[in-house]
């Protein structure tokens, strides 16, 4: 999706994975504030793609806006403790998950099978049980999974 593809496609990404994720941030922490709420929780969802480039080629402009949600949540992270916020922020960064964004990033629907026949994949509830565990988890615990 870089060298083939076009501005379209890549304004299409960058708005669903960046400029939503930083609008909702934005307006989850005015919101708190309006409230008079010092604590919260945001928490965005990123992909293990932001840690790494996958050399498949048609991903790459995707992972370009997984590296900006993990450095735009970073900053955010920080203006929060600058203003000594209890509003907390975390990232979920999951590995392979089984949905159907591999057919759409490749437009090969037989890779995608390949691609989840050969690897362990997670579900989506897998990631909904992520987010639950952070919301209960207490301030000052850290979870760090790399498996």
């Amino acid at each position: 999706m870089f060298v083939d593809g076009t501005p379209e496609e890549w304004r299409q990404i960058t708005n669903v994975n960046v400029i939503a994720l930083c609008l909702c941030s934005k307006l989850t922490v005015n919101s708190l504030k309006e409230r008079g709420l010092d604590d919260g929780h945001i928490i965005n969802i990123s992909s293990i793609a932001a840690h790494r480039v996958p050399p498949i080629g048609s991903f790459h402009f995707y992972t370009g806006t997984k590296f900006a949600v993990r450095a735009l949540s970073e900053g955010l992270r920080q203006e929060l403790q600058a203003a000594n916020s209890g509003i907390k922020l975390s990232v979920v960064s999951p590995g392979l998950v089984k949905t159907e964004i591999l057919d759409k990033i490749t437009e090969n629907p037989e890779f995608a099978k390949q691609v989840f026949e050969l690897n362990t994949s997670l579900k989506s509830e897998d990631i909904a049980h992520s987010v639950l565990d952070m919301i209960v988890k207490p301030k000052g615990v850290l979870k760090v999974d790399f498996k």
